[in-house]
C-alpha cells in the first residue's frame, strides 16, 4: 500500500508538472520557432538582395568598361557613369534588358519576407505577446517603406578586422539620420556580451545588445528611421528606446563586456524612400512621389514632404479643442507620415496615413517620448483636398498601469 501511495504521489506530481509547466514550455518553444523562422527568412532575403545588387553592379560596370567601344565613346561613358551614380545614390535601375528580371527577383524576395512578417505577427498575437507583435508590425512597416537595392558601404575598409577587448571600437558611418546598418563579429572568448551604440536623429543615441549564436557568431541588421530602431536580425525585439541618451556623435561604438570580440565587417547604407516593387512596372517605370511634389490631378498634391499643416485637434475625454501644427515627415506614393506633438506636450506622435484619391485612412500611430506609450488597433478615415486635410481615428493605448484604454482623436487642418 505504501508503494502504491508513493507511485500515486509520483504520478500526481508528474501530471501536475505537465499541467503547470507544459504550457510555458510550449510557449517558449513557439516563441523561439517564430523568431528563428523570421530570422531565417531575413537571412534568405538579404542573400537574395545581395545577389541582385551584385548583378546590377556587374552590368553597370561592364557598360562603363565597354563605353570606349561605342560609336560615341564620350556620350556612352557619360551615360554609363550617370547610370552607375543613379543606382548607387538613388532608387533608379538602368534601362536595359535585364531590368525586368531584377525587378521580378526583388518583388519575389520582398513578398516572401513580408509573408513571414505577417505569420510572425499572427503567432505572437495568438500568444498574447503584444509587444513582440507590435515590434514585428513596425519592422514590416519600415521594410515596406524604403527601396532596398541601394548598395552597402563598407565602413571598415582597408583596416579590415579589429579586435575589441577592454577598449571600445568606434567606426564613422557618415552623416546619416536614417540608415540601415549591418555588423558581423565573432566572440573569441568563452563568455561576454557585445553592445552596439547607434546615432539617432535629434542628437541622441541608443544602445542595442547583440544576440550571440552558439558558436559565438554575431550578425546584427538594424533599420534606423524616424528616431526608431527595427531589430531586423541579431538583436532582441522590441528595441528598448527608453535607453536613449543625448549625444551628437555620428559614429557607432561597439563595446564588449567580460569578453573579447573580433569585428569582421561594418556596412551602412542610407534609407531611400520608395517601396519593393509590386509588379514589373512598379516602382521603376511608373512615376512615384519623390517626397517633394505631387501630380497635378492628385487631391493630395500639396501633402508633400516637409509641408506643415495647422488647425484644430480634439481628443477623447477632453471637451476642449487644441490648436496643433503637424509636419509631413515622409511621403512615399500613397503613404504619408505626419509628425505631431502629443496632447500634453511630453512627446511626439507619428501617424501613418494611406491615400486613395481624396480618401484618407489612418493605419498606425507611434509615440516617442518619456511616457512610453504604445498604440494598437488603430483605425480611422478622412479626406484630403487641396490645402485641406481632415481625419479622425480610434485606438487602444497603453502606458504604465493603464493597458488597452480606448481613445480617439481628430484633426481639421489647413496647409500653412
Amino acid at each position: 500500500m505504501i508503494v502504491s501511495r508513493r507511485m500515486f504521489g509520483t504520478f500526481a506530481i508528474t501530471v501536475l508538472l505537465m499541467i503547470v509547466v507544459a504550457p510555458h514550455t510550449t510557449l517558449g518553444q513557439v516563441d523561439d520557432k517564430t523568431r528563428a523562422s523570421l530570422s531565417n527568412a531575413r537571412e534568405t532575403y538579404e542573400r537574395e538582395m545581395n545577389e541582385i545588387r551584385a548583378g546590377v553592379a556587374r552590368s553597370l560596370t561592364s557598360a562603363l568598361e565597354n563605353a570606349a567601344k561605342a560609336k560615341d565613346p564620350s556620350e556612352a561613358t557619360k551615360k554609363a557613369r550617370e547610370d552607375l551614380h543613379a543606382f548607387e545614390n538613388r532608387r533608379q535601375l538602368p534601362e536595359c534588358k535585364e531590368r525586368t528580371k531584377w525587378e521580378q527577383a526583388y518583388e519575389k524576395a520582398a513578398k516572401k519576407l513580408k509573408r513571414k512578417y505577417a505569420e510572425a505577427e499572427s503567432a505572437y498575437s495568438a500568444q498574447k505577446q503584444h509587444d513582440l507583435a507590435d515590434a514585428v508590425r513596425a519592422e514590416a512597416g519600415a521594410f515596406d517603406s524604403h527601396w532596398d537595392l541601394v548598395p552597402w558601404q563598407d565602413k571598415l575598409g582597408k583596416a579590415g578586422k579589429s579586435e575589441i577587448g577592454a577598449d571600445p571600437f568606434v567606426v564613422g558611418i557618415g552623416e546619416h539620420s536614417e540608415y540601415r546598418i549591418e555588423v558581423t563579429a565573432k566572440r573569441k572568448s568563452d563568455a561576454g556580451s557585445l553592445m552596439l551604440e547607434l546615432p539617432l536623429a535629434n542628437d541622441s543615441r541608443v544602445a542595442v545588445p547583440a544576440l550571440i549564436g552558439d558558436k559565438g557568431d554575431i550578425r546584427m541588421l538594424l533599420t534606423v528611421r524616424e528616431g526608431a530602431v527595427s531589430a531586423d536580425l541579431g538583436a532582441p525585439r522590441p528595441i528598448d528606446m527608453k535607453s536613449k541618451t543625448s549625444g551628437d556623435d555620428s559614429r557607432i561604438t561597439l563595446r564588449g563586456k567580460d569578453g573579447t570580440f573580433a569585428v569582421e565587417s561594418v556596412r551602412v547604407k542610407p534609407i531611400v524612400n520608395g517601396a519593393p516593387p509590386s509588379g514589373v512596372q512598379d516602382p521603376a517605370r511608373t512615376p512615384r512621389h519623390n517626397g517633394t511634389e505631387g501630380p497635378r490631378d492628385d487631391p493630395a498634391a500639396h501633402l508633400i514632404q516637409a509641408s506643415k499643416w495647422s488647425g484644430r485637434r480634439t481628443i477623447s475625454g477632453n471637451n476642449q479643442a487644441q490648436e496643433s501644427t503637424v509636419t509631413v515627415t515622409r511621403r512615399d506614393g500613397d503613404t504619408v507620415v505626419l509628425r505631431a506633438p502629443s496632447w500634453e506636450g511630453t512627446g511626439t506622435l507619428f501617424l501613418t496615413l494611406r491615400l486613395n484619391g481624396s480618401s484618407v485612412s489612418v493605419d498606425g500611430i507611434r509615440y516617442e517620448g518619456s511616457l512610453g506609450r504604445s498604440f494598437t488597433g488603430v483605425t480611422g478615415s478622412g479626406t484630403v483636398s487641396g490645402d485641406s486635410l481632415k481625419f479622425s481615428c480610434s485606438f487602444l493605448f497603453s502606458y504604465g498601469a493603464i493597458q488597452g484604454q480606448r481613445g480617439s482623436t481628430s484633426f481639421d487642418l489647413k496647409r500653412q
